[in-house]
């Protein structure tokens, strides 16, 4: 105690103790030897706005709802010790953090650091166009973007009189391995906030996981979109993730290939943990077309007396007009793959279907990664009791987009 009183820092520290770091998540220790690293997308700009890709230009700036949102992120991490702060150059991640930091309540260990390696994917002939152009005068391009990133090329603009071919996934993926290589050495057992853009961060987080360019569009970024990576080590191959995506407010990541095919939403069920009230306020804006519950059955006795459809309920209490359904255990682990793959091969699901699955977390854990098909390599991200998880087939991509990891509301303090 002679101590504390004696180190005004310490003595701080101590009086913030009592607020959780990351309301709502019970994470893991930090790794002693490794990184804690906080992602996060800057918050909407003019040029998203427009429905204009944005690449690496720097006209778009932060709207008021992305100031809006930048600082609820701040109050959000108010009381997360951050050692350090690294910020893309370009106006609009500039921008979220200067919204941001004011609103912290435990002062920074250093400086913030701009860099280069954090700025968004190049994409000279698509910058300021709106997306429906894009498709309509590069069609074979927009393709291949979305097929085969890792073959996607363009041309450089940067000499005029000799401009070359690059391949901008490849080039970002570069950049993302040379952030991590140069950055993580100097936090060993720290945490730090990195504020990047859609495809800078995806490239982040797939070369934290082991994916390789290939696989650039397996998941997505929101705009002021939180996600959490633990690094065991600083050479670590596979990362932990253990939230993408968590977004201020209450609602699910915006669908950024449509609101079109089927989205699952899936809700692990844990015996020791109860469902929160604040899942029902996730989805209370949201249409849920269905619900499948595990273990079911059809007797309205036996439904009363089954947790899970207690907590199917408990999270649909906006949605008295969902149809929810009973699955064994047995057929849920072994057929809903199968039933995906009909439904999206049978049904032409030009518009969007969403259904929620509550289950016990080992049966969804088996599912997701199955669904997922992830390498081995990959550190399969692990679902949380009680928290969302959020997968989008399309009718256009043969593999699903992940969306969201573990997503609760997040609810910035006051």
């Amino acid at each position: 105690s002679t101590l504390l009183s004696e180190t005004p820092m310490i003595a701080q520290l101590k009086h913030l103790l009592p607020h959780p770091t990351l309301p709502g998540y019970d994470l893991p220790p930090v790794p002693q030897a490794g990184t804690r690293v906080l992602l996060l997308r800057h918050g909407r700009s003019t040029l998203n706005d427009e429905g204009r890709y944005q690449g690496n230009t720097d006209t778009g700036e932060l709207t008021a709802a992305g100031v809006v949102a930048s600082k609820s992120v701040g109050r959000y991490l108010a009381y997360c010790p951050i050692a350090a702060v690294y910020t893309s150059p370009l106006k609009r991640a500039q921008q979220t953090i200067s919204a941001l930091i004011p609103q912290l309540k435990v002062p920074l260990m250093r400086d913030v650091v701009t860099t280069a390696l954090l700025e968004e994917i190049h994409l000279p002939a698509w910058e300021g166009l709106p997306y429906g152009d894009v498709k309509l005068r590069y069609p074979d391009l927009y393709q291949c973007w979305q097929e085969h990133p890792e073959q996607f090329q363009m041309t450089s603009q940067a000499n005029s009189t000799a401009p070359t071919p690059f391949y901008p996934v490849r080039d970002v993926y570069q950049r993302a391995q040379q952030f991590w290589q140069s950055v993580l050495p100097h936090h060993p057992g720290q945490t730090i906030l990195v504020v990047g853009h859609g495809s800078s961060n995806q490239a982040l987080i797939n070369t934290a996981l082991g994916l390789s360019p290939s696989q650039h569009h397996a998941l997505q970024q929101t705009h002021s979109g939180l996600t959490i990576l633990d690094f065991v080590t600083p050479i670590d191959r596979a990362a932990k993730l253990h939230v993408l995506n968590t977004t201020p407010g209450d609602r699910l990541p915006k669908l950024k290939a449509g609101k079109q095919g089927l989205r699952l939403l899936l809700l692990p069920y844990h015996s020791h943990r109860s469902t929160p009230m604040k899942i029902a306020s996730f989805l209370k804006r949201e249409t849920i077309d269905a619900a499948i519950v595990e273990d079911g059955d059809d007797t309205e006795s036996r439904r009363s007396r089954n947790p899970l459809y207690m907590s199917a309920e408990s999270a649909l209490q906006h949605h008295p007009e969902t149809v929810v359904l009973s699955v064994h255990q047995m057929q849920l682990s072994q057929q809903w793959e199968a039933a995906i793959q009909r439904s999206l091969t049978t049904y032409h699901h030009s518009h969007l279907t969403t259904l929620l699955v509550v289950a016990r977390s080992a049966t969804l854990q088996a599912g997701f990664n199955s669904l997922m098909r992830l390498p081995d390599s990959v550190a399969t991200p692990k679902l949380r009791p009680n928290c969302l998880s959020v997968i989008h087939y399309t009718k256009t991509r043969q593999q699903p987009i992940l969306q969201g990891v573990n997503l609760i509301p997040m609810q910035p303090r006051a």
